[in-house]
């Protein structure tokens, strides 16, 4: 088996991919499809406090029980499973391509927002309720920006070592074109650390 290591930089990327995952194996755990109750299952009653963890792929149904969909569970798990830990077996350095299952997650942002206001509101915390509408809404345009800026970054990167002589972050000074004589050998040498780079393309 290779040697995994860490870079420095990125351990506290590891450190809260793996929390998130902890946390969506527990959830998904928790949205184990169950079958519907019979006349003699016992019935446990959903406090104020239980209903802020009940999971949001389970329906609601009489008694207080709960019933997830196979549906809800199979996208939870597929979103779950950490495919990025298979370049352990392998050398690979397209590690970030085995991410691209954690973004089934979006669908569920929403229920995230309305589960955090629930509690928000147990806790008498929230109680304008234009207060509650304006933080999903800066909520929302933080993921937006996020996506439009990792996306857009994303294509000029591609373009930029596909050879195109000049692209955005490269005008404003995030990295630089390097490349070997005559060859079609591209290499980029970043300029900018990881935090500022995102800053940049994020504003761009």
């Amino acid at each position: 088996i290779p040697t995994f290591t860490v870079h420095t930089k990125f351990f506290l990327f590891v450190a809260l991919d793996l929390i998130s995952t902890i946390f969506f194996v527990i959830e998904t755990i928790i949205a184990l499809p169950s079958s519907s109750p019979s006349a003699s299952s016992s019935v446990v009653p959903v406090t104020d406090s239980r209903k802020a963890f009940i999971s949001r792929n389970a329906s609601m149904i009489g008694g207080g029980q709960r019933r997830p969909k196979w549906w809800d569970f199979s996208l939870s798990l597929l979103a779950t499973v950490p495919f990025e830990y298979a370049t352990i077996i392998w050398e690979h350095d397209k590690t970030n391509y085995f991410l691209m299952n954690r973004a089934l997650r979006m669908f569920y942002l929403p229920s995230y927002l309305s589960d955090i206001s629930r509690i928000l509101e147990e806790k008498d915390l929230l109680r304008n309720i234009c207060v509650d509408r304006a933080w999903k809404l800066f909520f929302a345009m933080a993921i937006a920006g996020h996506w439009c800026g990792c996306g857009f970054f994303f294509v000029a990167r591609d373009q930029a070592l596909k050879g195109n002589p000049m692209t955005w972050p490269q005008d404003i000074g995030i990295y630089t074109i390097l490349s070997e004589g005559h060859s079609n050998n591209v290499s980029l040498m970043f300029l900018k650390d990881t935090p500022e780079a995102y800053i940049l393309s994020l504003y761009w």
